[in-house]
């Protein structure tokens, strides 16, 4: 069974098969995901095809997109489902397999600066006459301290459950946004632990994954997700997430901001999608 909801703000799984939407390879079946056999693929039936992924629909709904004939659909099935709403459905096509590689992270490397000492000049002062006068009292300043105001920052921590989210705008193709959009309904709630101090915050997800974030004065904690990488078919995909949580109350709303970028095969502009979905604090 696909587990579209394990991952939370990293790549959705559909997302990542929506790489292919640019790749100029053909699928190994003619009609994959091709439902009522009319010899396309819409959206309609590409939505079916992740919904039996997803165990939402039983087979019989579109056993076109069950290539091999296991009984399932799994992601190989769903790509070349994609390409055959794209490149159309050719009368024939041997079936090749679909190798699927996985992206590795790559360390980037810190410079560290190093201090140059500067040589200082010396001034030797030169002999002065010095004239004599009547002596002078010379009034002495006195400092004036002032007071610097105190920044208060709510006490945001505590342990909050994210709900699903929803899509609210997309500059990305259609058949991408509406596979996003599927993805992030199907997930179930995820507990963040948060802990802050001050204009510091460090959030803590359902995957185990820290972050750290700050806050301003009215509560607003906004965190980076790390940068998700994926390659299908020689069609690279990065994911860059941002999220915005108006924590000094509960319940909230927290918005995000999805970053898309493709490469490798796919001819594809950059696009970003925001989405939005409840938080409430549930615990300490």
């Amino acid at each position: 069974m696909l587990r579209f909801a394990a991952a939370r703000l990293r790549i959705p799984l559909f997302a990542a098969v929506l790489l292919t939407a640019g790749a100029a390879r053909s699928a190994a079946q003619p009609c994959a995901g091709d439902c009522n056999g009319d010899t396309a693929v819409n959206i309609a039936e590409l939505i079916r095809a992740v919904n039996i992924a997803l165990e939402l629909t039983p087979l019989d709904v579109c056993t076109a997109a069950d290539v091999n004939g296991d009984g399932s659909v799994g992601i190989a099935e769903l790509i070349q489902a994609v390409n055959r709403a794209l490149l159309s459905c050719p009368p024939t096509q041997p079936p090749t397999a679909t190798p699927i590689a996985t992206a590795t992270p790559t360390a980037s490397a810190i410079a560290t600066a190093t201090a140059t000492p500067t040589e200082t000049a010396t001034l030797t002062p030169s002999p002065t006459a010095t004239a004599t006068s009547s002596p002078t009292r010379t009034p002495t300043a006195m400092a004036t301290a002032t007071a610097t105001p105190t920044i208060e920052y709510p006490n945001v921590s505590g342990l909050w459950r994210e709900d699903p989210l929803q899509l609210v705008s997309s500059t990305c193709l259609e058949i991408i946004a509406t596979a996003f959009a599927d993805e992030l309904a199907q997930r179930p709630p995820c507990n963040h632990q948060v802990a802050s101090i001050d204009a510091i915050a460090t959030i803590v997800d359902c995957n185990s994954r820290a972050m750290l974030g700050a806050v301003d004065p009215l509560g607003v904690v906004t965190y980076a997700v790390p940068e998700e990488t994926g390659i299908v078919e020689g069609c690279s995909l990065s994911l860059i997430a941002e999220v915005r949580v108006p924590a000094a109350s509960t319940p909230t709303t927290a918005s995000y901001v999805f970053a898309l970028t493709f490469g490798g095969t796919c001819p594809l502009p950059a696009c970003t999608l925001t989405a939005s979905g409840p938080w409430t604090r549930i615990g300490e």
